[in-house]
């Protein structure tokens, strides 16, 4: 694990602005605007980022 790397949980519904991450979960109906650079990105329901996606790990 990172330590020098945040975390972003998103769940439920509503947006957030992408960034670098360690890891990226989204669970509901959640967005995200613009780039996303992580080490692991998991999806569980309906996630849509709106940029490019850079991850080592990916879940939907």
């Amino acid at each position: 694990m990172n330590e020098n790397k945040n975390s972003l949980d998103l769940s439920g519904y509503g947006t957030y602005c992408g960034g670098e991450f360690y890891k990226v979960n989204i669970s509901g109906k959640c967005s995200v605007s613009g780039n996303i650079d992580c080490d692991r990105f998991d999806v569980s329901g309906m996630g849509k980022v709106n940029g490019d996606v850079n991850s080592k790990n990916l879940s939907v």
